[in-house]
């Protein structure tokens, strides 16, 4: 850039018409001072005493290329000013750089812990199937046997009160209890209670009798396979919502 400027000035002073109108009359021309040679900032030199001369059809004495060196000299002197300014290093602040505060973020296990969607049962008569939805997604349908007549499966919306494992049973009729583990025990292993009297209990239970299942063959309680009501068993908790339909 500094060679392109300080070529343009003395381009700018060979061509220029300034010279022809800065000459002074003078009844006696003098001769042209004997060309100087000065060193450029940028190596080489230059012959002011020929760039800075007059042109032959208007001659100009001594004071007028005196001037007219001075303006050139005054010319490299603010491009040299102006390159050293330029070229000058600028200190530079040192600035810290941090990172802001970022929130904590959440494991898997605590968003799941507080923002798990319930589960949902939903038991139809007609079909003889439990349904087990979280929100609106359907995880899983298994088949049921259902109340006899007589003893039918109430309707409506409950919520499970009760969680067994190896539960008692005892018979509606005479009194009997057989005891949980019993492979002749009606509940299997596992009972989900939904409904109560206060005497009678109505749920969800395994059995010993795998054929009945599709079937409305139970006192009003809600059968099972053994493997099914096995893996609701751990899904479900006190308060899930258990929706009988017909």
């Amino acid at each position: 850039m500094s060679g392109i400027l300080l070529g343009d000035l003395f381009k700018f002073i060979e061509n220029s018409h300034l010279l022809g109108h800065l000459h002074l009359r003078s009844p006696m021309p003098k001769p042209s001072p004997k060309p100087t040679v000065y060193r450029s900032l940028f190596g080489g030199s230059h012959k002011f005493g020929s760039l800075c001369k007059s042109r032959k059809s208007k001659p100009t004495n001594s004071k007028s290329a005196s001037l007219i060196q001075r303006l050139c000299l005054s010319a490299l002197a603010s491009i040299g000013l102006i390159l050293s300014i330029q070229l000058m290093p600028v200190p530079v602040q040192a600035i810290e750089l941090t990172s802001p505060s970022l929130p904590r973020l959440q494991s898997s296990d605590e968003i799941l812990a507080t923002d798990e969607i319930p589960l949902r049962l939903e038991i139809s008569l007609s079909k003889r199937t439990l349904s087990v939805f979280q929100g609106e997604v359907l995880l899983n349908r298994y088949p049921v046997a259902v109340g006899r007549a007589g003893w039918e499966t109430p309707v409506g919306q409950f919520k499970v009160l009760q969680k067994i494992h190896k539960p008692d049973w005892k018979n509606p009729f005479n009194g009997d209890i057989i005891p949980g583990g019993d492979p002749e025990n009606p509940l299997g292993q596992y009972w989900i209670g939904f409904w109560s009297n206060g005497k009678n209990s109505i749920g969800l239970h395994g059995t010993p009798n795998p054929k009945s299942v599709g079937r409305a063959a139970s006192h009003g309680c809600v059968r099972m396979y053994n493997k099914d009501i096995e893996e609701l068993f751990p899904k479900v908790k006190s308060g899930t919502l258990v929706i009988v339909t017909r």
